[in-house]
C-alpha cells in the first residue's frame, strides 16, 4: 500500500505514543506482580484497547470504571 510522506510520519507517531504508553503499563504491572497472560496484541486497534484499557483500570474512580476496563 502506498502512503503519503504525512500518513507515515503519522503512523510512526502512532506507533511511538503507543510504545510508551505499553511499556509504561507493563513496567506497572510488573511492579505489582501481576502477569498478562502473554497477550500479543497485533494491530494497532488491538493496542490502543489494551492500552484503554490498563488506563481505565488504573485510574477509575467508580466501581463501574474497573468493570468497563475489564470488559474491553
Amino acid at each position: 500500500m502506498l502512503l503519503e510522506d504525512e500518513d507515515c510520519k503519522l503512523l510512526e507517531k502512532i506507533a511511538e505514543v503507543i510504545g510508551s504508553a505499553e511499556a509504561k503499563t507493563s513496567f506497572e504491572y510488573q511492579g505489582l506482580g501481576l502477569v498478562l497472560l502473554g497477550l500479543q496484541a497485533e494491530g494497532y486497534g488491538s493496542k490502543i484497547l489494551r492500552v484503554t484499557a490498563a488506563m481505565l483500570d488504573r485510574g477509575g474512580v467508580w466501581g463501574v470504571i474497573h468493570l468497563t476496563a475489564r470488559a474491553v
